[in-house]
């Protein structure tokens, strides 16, 4: 296998799936706009801003690329939808365009299963890899190309950057504050590791998955925010008291490493 271009190799999924592509012995060039928080000491990174078009000319320089996976994206909110839709929509549209004119075999776009979210939650990110989807799809019909995307859900791990639903409940729990979230308590959300989507993405780069377009990532787990809150709560109490972990369900048990991970990361952090 050639050489393996990551973007977003700044964030939690493309910096530790460099990691893990590295310990496969698959050679690896990340793309960032910033500095990574993750263990990039070893990595090969080149720092550019995925929209302008003479930085996409400097991938011409990499050689013997066999594949190249997509995790860069801006997140959305009220004040900067336009930029989400600017950002996403070009980025991918210039990487879609080198890699059709450099002939790479496999280009894998890391979706979101909020692009088949109701009206309620539509929003600039949703719009965004919704037409990021029909451009891949729209190339491989146009020029015969095996191109993916991965619709993700919820991706859990032992992340350092506090933005996602278990950490943000975790602190919570350990700072004694009160839980507020957009959605419902009751609103049941599917979760998946994201060591799930690194094996996922091995397979289509080992064309274990012969079809293209969409694919959804299988999802280990669907439950309330206030079924998660009650089962970190469980936890953080073993954790404290040192009991042990007979009786875990098996949820309960997959969940109680993280836990452990961010128990320690606030335990001692001033709030």
């Amino acid at each position: 296998m050639g050489t393996i271009i990551v973007t977003g190799s700044s964030g939690f999924i493309g910096g530790n799936l460099i990691n893990f592509l590295n310990k496969k012995n698959i050679e690896t060039v990340g793309i960032s706009r910033r500095e990574s928080p993750y263990n990039t000491n070893s990595f090969n990174i080149k720092y550019m801003d995925l929209t302008v078009d003479e930085n996409i000319d400097l991938l011409y320089e990499i050689k013997n690329v066999s594949a190249l996976i997509h995790c860069a994206g801006e997140s959305t909110n009220d004040s900067n939808c336009l930029n989400t839709l600017y950002f996403n929509i070009k980025s991918t549209l210039l990487l879609l365009k080198y890699a059709i004119e450099n002939n790479i075999p496999k280009f894998i776009y890391l979706s979101s299963k909020k692009v088949l979210v109701d009206e309620l939650y539509f929003n600039a990110y949703s719009l965004s890899k919704k037409i990021c989807e029909d451009m891949i799809r729209y190339c491989n019909h146009k020029y015969s190309k095996n191109y993916h995307s991965l619709r993700l859900c919820n991706i859990y791990g032992k992340d350092k950057i506090i933005t996602r639903i278990i950490p943000f409940i975790m602190e919570c729990i350990i700072s004694n504050k009160a839980i507020k979230t957009k959605s419902s308590l009751l609103e049941e959300i599917e979760f998946c590791s994201v060591d799930e989507v690194f094996n996922t993405i091995y397979l289509i780069l080992m064309g274990e998955f012969k079809s293209s377009d969409v694919m959804s990532i299988k999802y280990e787990f669907k439950i309330s925010i206030l079924e998660l809150k009650n089962i970190l709560l469980k936890l953080v109490s073993i954790i404290d008291n040192n009991s042990n972990l007979e009786g875990l369900s098996a949820v309960e048990y997959k969940l109680f490493p993280i836990v452990e991970f961010y128990y320690y990361l606030f335990k001692d952090k001033d709030f």
